[in-house]
């Protein structure tokens, strides 16, 4: 073991994006270093003021068991407000008086894409989460043409990413008399329990998280009926969700032979069944 405690760790997402950067990586560390708070991470980028991060929330990562003198791999994922854009930086972990380099060395980002997942819209609502910057807010679009702000106030303790807040607030939840209203109140023509199929996409940042459409009708069962997410349409890149292996999601932004996507894909760890609402 290294006597920092620190025995090796590796980047493998770093996305950036206006004012915000996604950093995503594990570390192999005595358990001292995994006390939240006890560890920093330290971005440091050429003519920018080095970004310090306390590391707070570690999550399991079933692909790095412990291996003889090695201990078992623990993942972060810190979204981390940003200044002015930076081309390259490198990345280290300081615990004490010790500071140690992380992998794979000089890090030059990949645009960052909001992603999460629309998992829900029924007759008891809607229900999803969003990965963004806190200034912008993403709104559902009902029948392609309602625009309905959406506030993420709900704590998703099954999200492993931190955002530096106590309780980060990555979920939302409406009721279907809420989204109801709202849209009644853009449109007094529109009502979404009138057993016709109403389309609503969840939208980050103008790009499309997901799409369901909704068809209810009063005194009757709801229905949902599941679609393909949006259109890859030509345009800005999107994010992309793997089901293999099935403990990830994978999403990444750079466009194919781009020298700076990572030799890994840059992986974000969910648990099991984070994807479902």
């Amino acid at each position: 073991m290294n006597p920092s405690g620190i025995t090796e760790g590796y980047i493998e997402v770093c996305a950036q994006g206006e004012g915000v950067v996604l950093l995503g990586g594990w570390l192999r560390a005595a358990p001292e270093v995994l006390l939240p708070g006890a560890a920093k991470l330290w971005l440091m980028a050429e003519g920018q003021p080095d970004i310090c991060w306390p590391l707070r929330r570690f999550q399991d990562r079933p692909d790095l068991a412990a291996q003889e003198d090695l201990p078992e791999g623990r993942g972060f994922q810190l979204l981390i407000p940003n200044g002015k854009a930076w081309d390259s930086a490198v990345v280290s972990i300081s615990f004490g008086k010790t500071m140690v380099p992380l992998g794979p060395g000089l890090l030059q980002p990949v645009p960052f894409v909001p992603f999460g997942h629309f998992g829900q819209a029924d007759r008891s609502g809607v229900a999803g989460w969003v990965l963004d910057r806190h200034d912008r807010a993403p709104v559902l679009l009902v029948d392609e043409r309602i625009v309905v702000p959406i506030t993420l106030d709900q704590y998703r303790p099954d999200l492993p990413f931190d955002d530096g807040r106590d309780l980060s607030r990555f979920g939302f939840r409406r009721s279907l008399h809420e989204l109801g209203e709202a849209v009644r109140a853009a449109d007094p023509r529109v009502n979404l329990m009138d057993g016709a199929q109403h389309g609503i996409t969840l939208l980050a940042g103008g790009v499309e998280i997901g799409h369901r459409v909704l068809q209810v009708a009063r005194g009757m069962e709801g229905k949902l009926e599941r679609v393909q997410p949006g259109k890859q349409e030509a345009g800005p890149a999107r994010p992309i969700q793997v089901a293999i292996p099935p403990w990830w999601i994978c999403c990444w932004a750079a466009p194919a032979g781009n020298p700076c996507r990572p030799q890994h894909r840059a992986k974000t760890w969910l648990p099991p069944g984070s994807a479902s609402g």
